[in-house]
């Protein structure tokens, strides 16, 4: 190892000559790397060994675990998970690992030494999103795990606005990374500065969470090249492909022009379904190149402007991406329209200011109203999130340590202040741009409290009462936030889950004078049908059943049709798969 250096926000202590820790409760991790792949993944677990520890790693590498014993049907059997684990932790992620470069397999097993986390636990981490898309993939097909979906779903959102779009004439790049490890995550955010010194390499910026090594998932090198992955859910996988993280650090280490990064893409085929957007400062070109195993599609900017969220735009590649509720494809299709229209209602004039406040906005795009979540740019797993001006080599990073993270400031950060001077000038370099900003009593309340709830779903779902807790908490956030349909919605979802069906009936009816798409009312109307059917009012039922001839989902349509055939059965309950993402269930 050849030189490293840390240090968080502000007030300085120096444990070593070359190791320097700037205190800060709760504040950004920068930590300065320098050496071949294996010794800077060597000095990052070194310096942030504590944090490793205590941060998003754990939560990694059981979180797939996880996600298939809350599985329901033939999955709520012990014997069957089992079944499941074994197979996914014995064959599919050995796959997996043995296609990855022998570089990253060195380094990998150098953090698993340093830390002392099993190097089989390690790899976990690595191939924990690209083993979520496989798992996802088995649960669609008609014969292994038929209509069991997992859940717990990155929903990124990216935009770019080109030179002549922005006020300051500079491209602009802002991405949100939204993940399912809520809190671990956000707990120890940390930026590493790395100075790779194999040949060709380029030193680059990756943002991330202590311990984890995912330079190639929200970067910017030296050369002004930024790079942003999307996750994406399709019926196309291949356990012969590389992760996303190998595929991602060997663009941001290698590229100098947009050309040389998509000539990357097209060289490596992933195991899964991805998208990168990737913009380069100097040449004032961005790109979103949609990648899927043996498939590669650039899409261009229109208008000098660029967005995506985590659906793709090339009509072969959208034909395989997997329907997993309707309410999911709404918030995609939101996200992405919401920062499509923030950029084209403002060219000309963009600036970091106003990609801040679009990348922390709560507002639902389709109808206006502020939200807790649901058809938003930030949702509750937007762990991390920043705006790039790759020309200055300089970006501003959301610093709040509880997602949303962009309801608070954004951290002004120079990069080549950060290489060239000494670290004790950071304090004079700070500027802060603010975040969303509500006038609403009670919405910051409201967050908080389904914050609580999604990490009672996810995070403890170990727990034998987490969808109890789960559901006292976003009563919570309905009795500090009740203008927010959605909440109400997925109380209703909840108690409906846990039998509670009176109850159920009770948000469900609540929510009849507040405004929905249509889609999520008709969501609302099967549960609420469903629970006139369980306390005997057919006719009540029926009514409703009736009340939506022309249903587009699929699922869902097959579900009022069932419904209209027969009454409801209080053992179906166990089909239901709930996220906490949506407004609506994965399975009806």
């Amino acid at each position: 190892m050849k030189h490293e250096k840390t240090h968080s926000l502000v007030g300085m202590r120096e444990i070593h000559p070359d190791h320097r820790v700037f205190g800060g409760k709760n504040g950004i991790h920068f930590i300065r790397v320098k050496g071949d792949l294996s010794e800077r993944a060597i000095a990052h677990a070194r310096l942030l060994r504590k944090e490793l520890h205590q941060g998003a790693i754990p939560a990694l590498i059981k979180k797939n675990e996880w996600l298939i014993r809350t599985g329901p049907g033939l999955v709520k059997y012990a014997p069957v998970q089992d079944a499941i684990v074994a197979f996914y932790t014995r064959v599919v992620i050995p796959l997996l690992d043995r296609q990855s470069p022998a570089h990253v397999k060195a380094a990998l097993k150098k953090i698993s030494e340093e830390s002392g986390i099993p190097y089989k636990d390690m790899r976990e981490t690595l191939f924990q999103a690209d083993g979520l898309m496989v798992l996802v993939k088995l649960s669609l097909s008609k014969h292994f795990l038929s209509e069991w979906i997992p859940g717990g779903f990155p929903a990124c959102t990216s935009g770019v606005a080109l030179k002549s779009a922005t006020q300051g004439g500079k491209l602009l790049a802002c991405r949100n990374f939204d993940y399912l490890i809520v809190g671990p995550w956000e707990r120890f955010p940390t930026v590493v500065f790395n100075e790779p010194t194999e040949s060709g390499s380029i030193p680059f910026v990756s943002l991330t969470s202590a311990g984890v090594q995912s330079g190639g998932v929200t970067s910017i090198n030296h050369e002004g090249i930024t790079l942003f992955a999307h996750a994406h859910f399709a019926n196309r996988v291949s356990l012969r492909g590389q992760s996303v993280v190998s595929i991602g650090d060997e663009v941001i280490t290698h590229s100098k022009t947009l050309g040389q990064a998509i000539d990357i893409f097209k060289k490596k085929s992933p195991c899964a379904n991805w998208a990168f957007v990737v913009s380069s400062g100097k040449e004032n070109q961005a790109a979103v190149v949609e990648v899927s195993p043996g498939k590669v599609r650039v899409r261009e900017p229109q208008n000098e402007i660029l967005a995506h969220s985590n659906f793709f735009h090339d009509p072969e590649l959208h034909r395989a991406e997997s329907l997993l509720c309707g309410s999911y494809c709404e918030d995609l299709e939101a996200r992405y329209g919401r920062m499509k229209q923030v950029l084209h209602e403002n060219l000309g004039k963009l600036t970091p200011q106003i990609l801040a406040k679009t990348l922390s906005e709560h507002r639902d795009f389709f109808s206006g109203q502020e939200r807790v979540f649901g058809n938003t740019v930030s949702v509750v797993t937007t762990v991390k999130s920043a705006v790039f001006e790759p020309e200055s080599l300089r970006f501003w990073m959301a610093h709040r340590s509880e997602s949303p993270v962009g309801l608070g400031g954004y951290l002004k950060v120079d990069m080549d202040r950060f290489w060239k001077q000494d670290a004790e000038t950071l304090e004079d370099s700070t500027e802060i741009l603010p975040g969303y900003q509500s006038e609403a009593p009670g919405f910051t309340e409201g967050v908080r409290h389904y914050r609580e709830a999604y990490r009672s779903y996810h995070m403890d779902c170990d727990q034998p009462d987490f969808k109890e807790k789960t559901l006292e908490n976003v009563k919570k956030a309905i009795e500090a936030y009740p203008s927010d349909g959605h909440l109400w919605l997925q109380a209703g979802y909840l108690a409906f889950k846990l039998k509670k069906f009176t109850e159920a009936e009770g948000f469900f009816a609540g929510t009849l004078n507040h405004h929905f798409s249509p889609h999520v009312a008709q969501v609302r109307d099967l549960y609420l049908a469903r629970c006139f059917d369980l306390r005997g009012a057919r006719k009540m039922a029926l009514e409703l059943y009736q009340s939506h001839p022309r249903i587009q989902e699929p699922k869902l349509r097959r579900a009022f049709k069932k419904g209209l055939k027969r009454p409801y059965r209080a053992a179906e309950v166990e089909k239901i798969v709930l996220d906490m993402q949506f407004p609506d269930t994965f399975q009806y």
